[in-house]
């Protein structure tokens, strides 16, 4: 038994030498996607936040269709026709103890994008969301480190 700490030991080591598994295929935000003539393009985002939030994703709708489920750090853009859209969080599970996010009218127009950042605001022990957007990109400066979430295809979207 006296080899054995000494064994334990090197076996420590060499794991701690070994080579860390190579990091999945980046998917953060990289450009800003062409906008097609004559349509909107809306970017919805949820950005890191120092506040505690489940880690369940809230699954955002627009005009009451599903559009995708964004987890900490994640966006979905989709190209649209200019004028006023609805978009929300739907009552699917998963918001975990905050409400829902109100559906709100946001107003795009031809040839511009708009962003909208979904995030949470603490009310005691519990959250609400809220939801800010503007053709500002700089102002959303913090979509670009944000993931792209894959569009629900429930929604048909992707056409």
């Amino acid at each position: 038994m006296r080899g054995a700490p000494h064994f334990l030991g090197a076996a420590l080591l060499a794991a701690s030498c070994a080579t860390p598994p190579a990091p999945p295929p980046d998917t953060h935000f990289t450009d800003y996607a062409p906008i097609p003539p004559g349509q909107s393009r809306l970017y919805v985002y949820r950005p890191e936040t120092s506040i505690k939030t489940p880690r369940a994703g809230a699954p955002m709708e627009l005009d009451a269709r599903p559009l995708a489920v964004l987890e900490r750090d994640a966006y979905a853009s989709v190209a649209l026709p200019p004028g006023a859209h609805r978009l929300g969080t739907s009552n699917a599970p998963g918001l975990g103890y905050g409400p829902r996010l109100a559906a709100r009218t946001v107003e795009l127009h031809a040839d511009r994008a708009t962003y909208c950042r979904v995030f949470p605001i603490p009310e005691g022990l519990v959250f609400t969301w809220d939801l800010r957007c503007s053709e500002d990109a700089e102002s959303h400066a913090a979509l670009r480190a944000c993931s792209a979430a894959p569009l629900d295809r429930a929604g048909d979207w992707l056409k």
